[in-house]
């Protein structure tokens, strides 16, 4: 890709076919992605919690701010809590990431 992009900076190659070259790569790469790959979001992970509000299980699933738990009653009921990042301390908290819960590395 970096050759390609010299090449359209030297005026020796077209941009519009580079990226029609790429898109056509992408475009694949996309379709097989949407086939193969696992939709973490769907995902429900067991827990050995439950529900205070209506006596179900609670598993951990994904949300756009990280993993949280909820009631398996959902739509009927609507519990769901923060997930407790392990060794959550005042010392360590600035290791982790404030939207998604994920370790800093």
């Amino acid at each position: 890709m970096e050759e390609e992009l010299d090449s359209i900076e030297d005026g020796k190659l077209d941009w519009r076919v580079s990226m029609a070259d790429f898109y056509e790569r992408f475009q694949k790469d996309l379709e097989h992605a949407a086939v193969h790959m696992t939709d973490i979001k769907r995902m429900e992970e067991p827990t050995d919690l439950i529900c205070e509000k209506c006596g179900k299980p609670m598993v951990i699933k994904w949300g756009r701010h990280g993993k949280f738990i909820a009631c398996t009653g959902y739509p009927d009921c609507t519990n769901t809590r923060e997930l407790a990042v392990e060794g959550d301390t005042e010392q360590d908290a600035a290791e982790y990431c404030d939207n998604c819960g994920g370790r800093w590395s």
